[in-house]
């Protein structure tokens, strides 16, 4: 669904996606890991929002992923 949507008019000059995951979930990593493999391309992962510092330990970290480019 990423991949068709990407191919859509108005995202021809989209180069990358940005996203946040936890390092945990490992479905996203996979779907985001996959498409950037679809895409011809890699994953770039650090820390966005730290658990302690941005959720006082409420929340689990937060990786951005940068896809790109492609």
């Amino acid at each position: 669904m990423l991949k068709h949507i990407l191919q859509r008019d108005y995202c021809r000059e989209v180069t990358h996606i940005e996203t946040t995951i936890t390092e945990d979930n490992k479905a996203s990593w996979a779907l985001f890991e996959s498409l950037a493999k679809q895409l011809g391309t890699q994953i770039t992962r650090s820390v966005i929002f730290e658990k302690e510092q941005h959720f006082k330990g409420a929340h689990d970290t937060e990786m951005l992923a940068l896809i790109g480019p492609f």
